[in-house]
């Protein structure tokens, strides 16, 4: 289940780094602004995390059946979804938006 497990991870990654590149285009050519400075290092993290997973998802040993494979990549994705909510509560909470001009 590791190995499932760390393939929904990379998943993940590799549709998070697609999904930030989208966003760094719709920056540059609709809204006519350069993009953030954290999009590129993002975008770099995001690969060198993805490749790295699924490196060490190749490496792991394979799963015992399709239904252990199955539910180790549903939970591989859902534990980024989670850490995404738990990194926007934490900067959300630490940094609370002001809405007075």
């Amino acid at each position: 289940m590791r190995r499932a497990f760390l393939f929904g991870l990379g998943t993940s990654g590799i549709l998070l780094t697609i999904y930030v590149l989208f966003l760094t285009a719709l920056y540059t050519f609709v809204a006519g602004q350069a993009p953030p400075l954290e999009f590129p290092l993002t975008v770099f993290s995001l690969m060198i995390f993805s490749v790295a997973v699924i490196w060490f998802a190749y490496r792991a040993p394979p799963n015992r059946s399709p239904l252990h494979a199955v539910f180790g990549w549903l939970l591989g994705v859902i534990a980024t979804g989670v850490m995404i909510a738990v990194y926007l509560a934490v900067v959300f909470l630490a940094f609370p938006l002001r809405l007075d001009p």
